[in-house]
């Protein structure tokens, strides 16, 4: 079984302003982002030589600081 949690929080203040010199303001952040991710999973030997993986991704964080709605990941390794 696999389980993992990822967080992920911005570096930036709320209302930061990014201004470029000579260009102006390129970009402003009005609120801090929080992200945080629960990924689970099962890992299994088909084999001596081969493993199979398979895992589903969800976000447990609001609408605003989500960059995914879910994701399936499957992997297959092959050893050679």
């Amino acid at each position: 079984m696999i389980l993992e949690l990822h967080y992920t929080r911005d570096m930036s203040q709320d209302n930061d302003t990014v201004v470029v010199p000579g260009i102006g303001t390129v970009a402003t952040m009005f609120e801090r982002r929080d992200v945080l991710n629960l990924t689970t999973g099962f890992h299994g030997e088909l084999g001596p030589d081969t493993a199979i993986r398979f895992a589903v991704g969800v976000p447990l964080t609001k609408k605003l600081n989500r960059d995914f709605d879910a994701e399936f990941i499957v992997t297959l390794v092959r050893r050679i």
